[in-house]
C-alpha cells in the first residue's frame, strides 16, 4: 500500500480524538464524470475539492483511495474530520430520527431490511459508534468509483471499485487497527463500516449507495474487504 500525506490547507483549531473505527465512503460519480469531462486526473479533482472543505471547518475524509490503489492522506487520525452529516437536506436531526424509529419510515424499505440483516443486534444506525456522533469515532476513507470513461475495471462486473481500491481499503484498515491497538476480531463487526450504515441520506430506493454494500446488487465488496483485513491481522 503506497501512502502519500497531502499538504493540509489547515493546522489550526484541530479537534483531537480517539478513532474507534473506519467508515468507507464513495467521493460519487461527479469526480470521474468531472474528470472525464476537463482531462484532469480524478483524484487531483478529489483532492482539490477535500483540501478546499478543510480550509474552514475541517470537512472531508482522513484518506482518499485512487484508482491504482494509491492511499492520499490529509489529514491525522486523531484529527476529527466532518464526513459524516448530523443533518439531513432539510435540517433534520439524524441523531434523533435514529432515536426514534423514524428511520425506518424514512429509509427505503429495501435499505431497512439490508441494514437489518447487516446488523441484527443493532437498534439503529447510531448505535454503530460509541460516542454521541459518528465523527468523533470514525476515520473517513473516500474512494473514487470508476465511470464515465475513467479509473479502469472495478474489481468484477456490477462493482463501481477496482481491485487495487478494494485491496488499498483493506490494507489501510487493517494498519489502522493495528497502529491503534483495536481488540481483535473488530472487522467482523461496527469498526469497519460504510457511509451508508451509519448516515440516513446515503440510501435510495435499491438500498445504500454509500458505498454501495449495502444494495441487492452491490456496488462494493465489503465482505471481500472484511476477510482482507482479517488476513492482515493474522
Amino acid at each position: 500500500m503506497k501512502i502519500q500525506q497531502v499538504q493540509k490547507a489547515r493546522t489550526t483549531n484541530i479537534t483531537v480524538r480517539v478513532p474507534w473505527a473506519v467508515c468507507l465512503h464513495t467521493t460519487g460519480r461527479g469526480v470521474p464524470t468531472k474528470a472525464a469531462k476537463t482531462g484532469r486526473t480524478a483524484i487531483s479533482i478529489a483532492l482539490e475539492i477535500y483540501l478546499a472543505s478543510q480550509a474552514d471547518h475541517w470537512g472531508g475524509p482522513g484518506y482518499v483511495i485512487d484508482y491504482d490503489g494509491t492511499v492520499y492522506q490529509l489529514a491525522a487520525d486523531t484529527t476529527r474530520t466532518q464526513h459524516v452529516g448530523s443533518f439531513g437536506p432539510n435540517g433534520e436531526d439524524r441523531r434523533a430520527q435514529c432515536m426514534s424509529g423514524e428511520w425506518e419510515r424514512i429509509c427505503s424499505p429495501a435499505f431497512v431490511t439490508a441494514w437489518k440483516a447487516a446488523w441484527p443486534r443493532k437498534k439503529h444506525p447510531w448505535t454503530l459508534f460509541p460516542s454521541r456522533h459518528p465523527n468523533t469515532d470514525l476515520v473517513g476513507v473516500e474512494i473514487i468509483p470508476v465511470g464515465s470513461g475513467i479509473g479502469g475495471e472495478p474489481m468484477r462486473p456490477g462493482l463501481l471499485f477496482t481491485a487495487a481500491q478494494h485491496e488499498a481499503a483493506a490494507q489501510l484498515a487493517a494498519a489502522i487497527g493495528k497502529r491503534h491497538r483495536w481488540p481483535r476480531g473488530w472487522w467482523r463487526g461496527s469498526r469497519l463500516v460504510g457511509h451508508e450504515d451509519v448516515s440516513l441520506d446515503r440510501q435510495n430506493k435499491g438500498g445504500g449507495w454509500d458505498v454501495g454494500a449495502r444494495r441487492e446488487k452491490p456496488y462494493f465488496d465489503f465482505n471481500y474487504v472484511r476477510a482482507q483485513v482479517g488476513a492482515a491481522q493474522l
